[in-house]
C-alpha cells in the first residue's frame, strides 16, 4: 500500500521504495522482491535519508535489503548534488535506522575538485539535535592533501566527514 519494505505508524523507521517496477521471485524456497532500479527512502519522525540510483533484492522473511549500488548526496545539508558518495554493494536491516558501507567513493568538490576518495560510508536517522552529524564518510587513505582550506592553509592527513563537518586525524 505504501510501496514500503517496512512501514511504521508508531514512530519507528519506514523504508519506502520509489520504483516503476519490481519482480516477485521464489528461489530455493525463499521469497524475494527484485528491483532493477529504485530510489530507497528511510524516514523516522523528522529525519529522512535517501539512496538514489540503487537496485537490489529485498528478503521479506529476514527484513534484509541487499543493494548492489547506490548514490547518497549531502543536499539535506544544503550542499549541491556535486557532493555525493557512490556506494558499492551494501546490506540494510530495515528494522534499523542506520547502515554502513565498507566500499564507497566520495566526490566532494569543495575540497577535492578532481579526485574521488575511497572509504567507508555511514548514514543514520537521528534525533533532531544530531541531524547535522550524518551522513558520515571516513577515508581509507591516511594521508590526503587539501590545499584550499583557506588562504595559506594546507592540510595533510586522514579525511573524515560528519554531516558537513570536516574532521582530520
Amino acid at each position: 500500500e505504501h510501496n514500503a519494505l517496512k512501514y511504521s505508524t508508531s514512530g519507528g523507521v519506514s523504508w519506502l521504495t520509489m520504483a516503476d517496477s519490481f519482480q516477485l521471485v521464489y528461489e530455493a524456497g525463499i521469497p524475494q522482491v527484485v528491483f532493477k532500479e529504485l530510489d530507497l527512502l528511510a524516514s523516522r519522525k523528522k529525519d529522512s535519508m535517501l539512496i538514489e540510483e540503487s537496485g537490489g533484492i529485498f528478503y521479506p522473511l529476514d527484513n534484509i535489503w541487499k543493494g548492489n549500488r547506490g548514490k547518497v548526496d549531502w543536499t539535506r545539508h544544503g550542499l549541491n548534488k556535486d557532493h555525493y558518495c557512490n556506494l558499492g554493494a551494501y546490506e540494510i536491516e530495515v528494522k534499523k535506522t542506520t547502515y554502513n558501507i565498507e566500499d564507497a567513493v566520495l566526490y566532494y568538490p569543495t575540497f577535492f575538485q578532481v579526485d574521488s576518495i575511497r572509504g567507508k560510508f555511514q548514514d543514520k536517522l537521528v534525533a533532531s539535535g544530531q541531524i547535522n552529524s550524518f551522513p558520515r564518510f571516513n577515508s581509507n587513505a591516511n594521508v590526503l592533501e587539501i590545499d584550499n582550506l583557506g588562504p595559506g592553509i594546507k592540510y595533510i592527513g586522514k579525511f573524515n566527514l560528519q554531516g558537513t563537518s570536516v574532521l582530520g586525524s
